[in-house]
């Protein structure tokens, strides 16, 4: 069981956090330490605010500590519960630099809890005497001597560097401080063992020793040395150094690096050793020396900085929300936005996420910074919501770590229940690093998806390899950085384009960041990209004001009837039309084959893409786009008149559909699909083949002997049947080319086969007997059935005739029209006359048939509709309108009863009854509005309002009933006028009364 924290009372607390003495107080519990109080005096010294330091100590991090004095300061920490007093001395990053702190710490027990209270004192800032004489045991250490290399250790350097320093200034201009590091040490020991690795080790200090005999060398830490020495040929001494270690390593490569700090005036060896170090450290180039700066301690400072405020600036809201639009380049509308934070500072200015996220990831502190952003960026949206307003969906940046973390998964889902934002409104940009655990990240985004939340892959913030990325993990979004794609570079452009049509084929819908350029955007439209983002196109902006702004660029938001209309379009791949169309052979990847995507919309025709060799088919065929497009819409031509009828034969079908159209010279055949529909707009994937179409096809052998293709052409021309004709042995002798299209074979595949081999009937015997009743007898037969056309199950109703020739029976013909769509219906009619889909109550369609016994008795009939329930629809979506017509649904079945209750249209709903008294009806409906109170929709929690209207009587006729129902509708509108949320009633009065 775990141990309580103390608690201290009020005024002790203040006496201890407002001392000018450095001083920290804290408990083990079950062996870890839990911080209890930090004093002024401490914070003052170690530069931090004291949440900032609390939040830092309680990671148990320990990354400000050297890494030599760590792991006695952790040993210090557990050991120290053992003695009454204990003290160390160790170094820890204060604005940049190291400083050397004594710590003196004593316990003291309380109502049975021991604490342990610590007085620091900062060594460094006071000064080397001081140092020594609080340190006596530094001189006694000095000299002793590393015993695998033989070089003097810290101690010696730090006991006797500032003689040796004033000595070298005295003789030189300026002195060094040189940390050298061995590059990759602990792989190089697994790979050739801990023998090797000494023995190199031993090699580098014989180098030093001889390159730098009048140097003071020492071992640091590990496989780290220190050289203080002369500035004169250093470079060069160190090129040697580091040559001479490649040629001793046994892989000939491992090599050093170094550090190097350059003075010229006496100042403590400590603090000149941590120059060197961040001069170390702080290498982004890697080069192999690399000089310590006062840019450069700026950078180390403001790290120190970072951690120091950190919960300063959340708590003073220094950190605020910005978003950067993702925008929809196909409808110039904004879709979403990415989350990105800003750290506006009193003492640096802004800040950018490059210069405080890798301080907060490397001392695990990320969560508390996405915790904050998350919850700033719902009240935004929860006020936005609240003032009626449109919203967007956004997009949030997830690190690893967060991603292993369920605990920050919990606080992201209570946030969002708490700011009623639903999670189709919220998507995650997930950076995976190349060592992360794939069943890990797997069983993570399992549990994501499960939640009903979407992710997209960012390439660039991951090192995770793609393919396997692909191939292990379901995503939503693939995220293409354009910084590393060169739209000017064929390279770059092929393997972009083969990505984006991978990504399509396994239903990833690309999204392209970093945009940049207009070449950019017309290369990515031109491979079918659609969301984009960048800074060519719109800035990072302040959240609160983002819509109003974008509207005035010209990014007005995204509809959320149309948000799942351009996902479908976002997987179109117009590099690879075909895959669309089955009947086609496979093109290679950016072949020339003209692609177009038109959007219908009230009855008017637009593009919304097109490729180079669409453009150039149809400014053959009409001399320019825009007289295409005026082609098509005035509806006269034929041309026209065929693409609007393959359009409704597309829409009617929900199939593939196909049309010639005629110039002067030629005939291309145009396929065509619905792709993608919304509330308003329809989008039809179409492709062009410039081969001349075949209307109508006979095989040579029987051309002649059957029948001419003039008599067919006009038949076949404007009436989009199914045709075919066959031999006495059932087997196709032709067909024309809608049956083709709707089959997804070739002549050559269908010729000579019958429908068994070619496996297109679900119940073969049942048409081969009717087809030999043609054959045998003459008779024509009319028929239904159902076909497997391309991989569905379609119902059709076919017609069959014999053909003669010379007198006798040679073959048959038939045609066949696609019913499934009228079949669909009729059963959906079946159903819908007594029940309704969505809710399962009772339809007003089944209410003329319960008249009989509705009549005669007394009753009660109320009428109800939800309040503003469009809203619900127009902020949420109708998967959540949806939902709350449910939830509704089912609360009425449990307090009316399941005989009583109907969905009498969109959000209204009837209740009958059985009548008592006035107090029954108003009780029912108080618990229906408890009921109603804080719902659970899908993942939020929402108030439904309604309003309510009734009366009470008997009606004897059905047209009485009829007037029952009036007249509670018309008390449910008294209720609408009057302010909603409410209930009216009257009695009903008939004629006679």
């Amino acid at each position: 069981m775990a141990a309580s924290l103390y608690q201290f009372d009020q005024q002790s607390k203040n006496f201890y956090e407002k001392s000018p003495f450095p001083i920290m107080i804290y408990q083990l519990v079950d062996g870890q330490y839990q911080v209890l109080l930090l004093s002024e005096g401490y914070c003052n010294m170690v530069k931090s605010g004291r949440a900032s330091m609390m939040a830092y100590l309680g990671q148990h991090n320990l990354s400000r500590v050297h890494p030599e004095d760590r792991s006695r300061l952790y040993n210090f920490i557990q050991q120290v519960d053992q003695k009454k007093a204990h003290r160390l001395t160790y170094r820890l990053s204060i604005e940049g630099h190291y400083h050397q702190l004594l710590a003196y710490c004593k316990t003291q027990i309380d109502n049975g809890i021991k604490l342990f209270i610590v007085h620091y004192f900062d060594i460094t800032t006071n000064g080397q005497k001081l140092a020594d004489q609080i340190s006596p045991y530094v001189r006694q250490k000095a000299d002793q001597v590393d015993k695998l290399t033989g070089l003097k250790q810290i101690g010696y350097f730090e006991a006797y560097g500032a003689t040796f320093l004033k000595k070298l200034l005295a003789k030189n201009e300026s002195a060094a401080f040189v940390l050298v590091d061995v590059n990759h040490m602990r792989a190089y020991n697994e790979k050739f063992g801990y023998e090797q690795g000494d023995q190199l080790l031993q090699q580098l200090a014989q180098s030093m020793r001889s390159l730098f005999p009048h140097a003071l060398i020492a071992r640091y830490f590990q496989d780290q040395f220190i050289i203080l020495t002369a500035n004169h040929y250093l470079s060069s001494h160190l090129k040697q150094l580091a040559d001479s270690v490649k040629k001793t390593a046994a892989d000939q490569i491992t090599s050093i690096r170094c550090g190097i700090y350059v003075t010229s005036q006496a100042e403590l060896p400590i603090a000149a050793l941590d120059k060197a170090r961040v001069a170390l450290i702080y290498n982004p180039a890697a080069k192999p020396l690399h000089y310590y700066s006062p840019r450069l301690q700026e950078q180390v400072s403001r790290r120190d900085y970072v951690l120091g405020h950190f919960m300063e600036a959340l708590e003073k809201g220094w950190i605020t929300v910005t978003v950067q639009p993702i925008i929809n380049l196909m409808s110039k509308n904004t879709a979403a936005f990415e989350l990105l934070s800003r750290w506006n500072d009193p003492v640096y200015g802004t800040l950018y996420p490059k210069d405080f996220l890798p301080v907060l990831e490397e001392n695990h502190l990320t969560d508390y910074l996405d915790s904050y952003i998350i919850k700033e960026s719902c009240k935004i949206w929860h006020k936005r919501y609240r003032q009626q307003l449109q919203n967007l969906p956004m997009v949030f940046n997830l690190t690893i770590t967060d991603l292993e973390n369920k605990t920050f998964f919990n606080q992201v889902k209570k946030i969002l229940q708490e700011y009623q934002l639903p999670r189709q409104f919220f998507y995650f940009d997930l950076a995976i690093p190349n060592n992360a655990d794939p069943d890990l990240v797997q069983e993570q985004l399992l549990s994501l998806r499960k939640d009903g939340f979407k992710y997209a892959f960012d390439l660039a913030s991951s090192s995770y390899p793609i393919t396997d990325a692909l191939i292990q993990f379901t995503f939503d979004f693939l995220k293409f950085d354009m910084t590393t794609f060169d739209v000017h570079d064929p390279k770059s452009t092929t393997l972009l384009a083969s990505i984006v049509t991978a990504c399509k084929h396994l239903g990833v819908r690309p999204l392209f960041k970093n945009i940049e350029s207009q070449n950019q955007v017309d290369f990515i439209q031109s491979i079918g990209g659609i969301m984009m983002q960048g800074n060519y196109l719109a800035k990072p902006l302040p959240f609160a004001s983002s819509i109003h702004d974008l509207s005035q660029q010209g990014f007005p938001p995204q509809r959320l009837a149309d948000r799942d209309f351009y996902r479908e379009l976002n997987l179109i791949n117009v590099l690879d039309p075909n895959a669309h169309f089955f009947d086609q052979e496979k093109t290679g990847l950016m072949a020339p084959v003209p692609v177009m995507v038109y959007l219908v919309e009230d009855g008017h025709v637009k593009l919304g893409y097109m490729n180079g060799a669409g453009q150039k088919l149809l400014t053959k065929l009409n001399g320019n786009l825009t007289d295409h497009l005026a082609l098509l819409n005035g509806r006269k031509c034929n041309n026209a008149l065929r693409f609007w009828d393959t359009i409704a034969s597309c829409t009617d079908t929900g199939d593939t559909a196909s049309y010639t159209i005629v110039d002067q010279s030629f005939r291309y055949r145009m396929v065509m699909q619905l792709v993608a529909k919304s509330d308003r707009c329809q989008a039809f994937l179409s492709t062009i083949s410039e081969q001349p179409s075949r209307l109508l096809t006979f095989a040579k052998k029987d051309q002649k002997e059957l029948a001419p293709e003039s008599l067919w052409q006009t038949l076949t021309h404007n009436i989009k049947i199914g045709l075919f004709w066959k031999d006495q042995n059932w087997r196709f002798l032709g067909a024309n080319q809608q049956f083709l299209d709707y089959y997804g074979v070739s002549l050559l595949d269908l010729v000579g086969r019958t429908d068994e081999e070619l496996g297109f009937n679900i119940n073969p015997e049942h048409f081969r007997s009717s087809e030999q009743q043609v054959l045998d007898e003459g008779v024509s037969v009319r028929e239904r059935g159902k076909t497997l056309a391309r991989g569905k199950v379609r119902d059709i109703l076919a017609f069959k005739a014999p053909v003669y020739q010379d007198g006798k029976i040679a073959g048959l013909m038939g045609l066949f029209i696609d019913t499934t769509k009228n079949s669909q219906r009729l059963a959906q009619l079946e159903n819908e006359a007594s029940q309704d889909a969505l809710t399962k109550l009772q339809n007003r369609h089944s209410l003329s048939h319960n008249f009989a016994y509705l009549t005669g008795r007394p009753l009660f009939v109320l009428m109800m509709d939800i309040d503003f329930f469009k809203e619900y629809n127009d902020t949420f979506g109708h998967c959540y309108g949806d939902e709350i017509l449910k939830k509704i649904s089912q609360n009425l079945l449990k307090i009316y009863g399941i005989g009583n209750c109907y969905r009498y249209g969109g959000d209204e709903f009837l209740v009958i009854g059985d009548f008592s008294k006035i107090e029954d009806i108003k009780a029912k409906d108080w618990q229906l509005r408890q009921a109603l109170e804080k719902m659970e929709i899908l993942d939020i929690n929402l108030t439904i309002n309604i309003s309510v209207g009734y009366c009470y009587g008997k009606a004897l006729t059905k047209d009485e009933l009829e007037g029952m129902i009036h007249l509670a509708d018309h008390n449910l509108y008294k209720v609408k006028n009057h302010g909603r949320c409410g209930i009216d009633g009257s009695r009903y009065l008939a004629e006679y009364e």
